[in-house]
């Protein structure tokens, strides 16, 4: 006798329909695997973590998109201005946003959401005390090196080596020569 074959089973009617394919320039949201919220407590939030500056840099796109969220835009354009730069777990938790261009602005900003802020960094790391904006002052931009400044290097250089050789570029106005 031949096989006996099953039928398929029927479709459930309440399974979601096939997803379709999300357009490149919209964000992915990854829920997360039901097999592993299945060993949590029922309403339980996920587990706070240490403080620690690579795990707050890596959490930063996601705090700007929550706080932009909940309808604060004017600090999550003031935390695009910045990047957190230190973090200190000593002394009560503070984490230090570095601005890319002193904005006077985006640091009141940030300090008069401080609190809101802190409440969204405290459900994803233990002992934060403090959110706190570096100073603005910046150091001076680099100096533009020129032809004539580097011959000129070259030439001191050069004498410093050799008082012999530097009597000689003094007395014979020698020049540097690539």
């Amino acid at each position: 006798p031949a096989p006996r074959r099953e039928a398929a089973p029927p479709a459930d009617p309440e399974a979601a329909p096939p997803a379709l394919p999300a357009p490149a320039d919209t964000p992915v949201v990854r829920r997360p695997d039901p097999a592993v919220l299945a060993d949590a407590p029922p309403g339980s939030a996920p587990r706070p973590e240490s403080l620690d500056l690579h795990r707050v840099v890596a959490r930063w796109d996601e705090l700007k998109a929550r706080v932009r969220g909940a309808g604060m835009s004017v600090l999550a354009s003031a935390l695009e201005n910045g990047m957190p730069s230190a973090v200190s777990a000593q002394g009560g938790g503070e984490i230090t946003i570095r601005q890319d261009e002193p904005n006077p602005f985006h640091a009141e900003v940030i300090e008069e959401k401080h609190a809101e802020l802190l409440a969204i960094v405290r459900e994803w790391f233990v002992g934060v005390s403090r959110i706190t904006v570096a100073s603005g002052a910046q150091a001076a931009p680099p100096k533009r090196l020129t032809d004539e400044m580097i011959r000129s290097q070259r030439l001191d250089r050069l004498r410093q080596q050799s008082p012999l050789l530097g009597t000689a570029i003094d007395v014979l106005d020698l020049d540097v020569v690539d």
